[in-house]
């Protein structure tokens, strides 16, 4: 179970990672206001619905998962969405291990 603890973590940090990087415009002088796990994405951080759809894609093609569109309507913050990663991976490390032999 820690191996799990420890990539909800991880993830945690890469979200926000990935945040502060592709949504953050330097050249025009903009910065994202602080990005925490507590940020939600429509008050805090600003993200429209064309926003969020960028969101999702970059998290799936970076963390090689499946977000529903229902799921992606309910993320609030950006703990949310880690915990949604998290979730997506421990069901594909279960299956995983349901097809391995004994």
């Amino acid at each position: 179970m820690k191996f799990i603890t420890i990539d909800c973590e991880e993830r945690l940090a890469l979200v926000i990672e990935l945040i502060k990087e592709k949504f953050s415009f330097k050249k025009f002088n903009y910065d994202l206001p602080p990005v925490s796990e507590d940020a939600e994405f429509n008050n805090d951080l600003d993200f429209d619905s064309l926003g969020m759809l960028k969101l999702i894609s970059l998290v799936e093609e970076k963390f090689k998962v499946e977000i529903e569109i229902e799921d992606a309507a309910r993320l609030r913050t950006v703990k949310d969405l880690a915990n949604l990663i998290n979730v997506n991976k421990l069901a594909d490390f279960m299956e995983e291990k349901a097809f391995q032999p004994v």
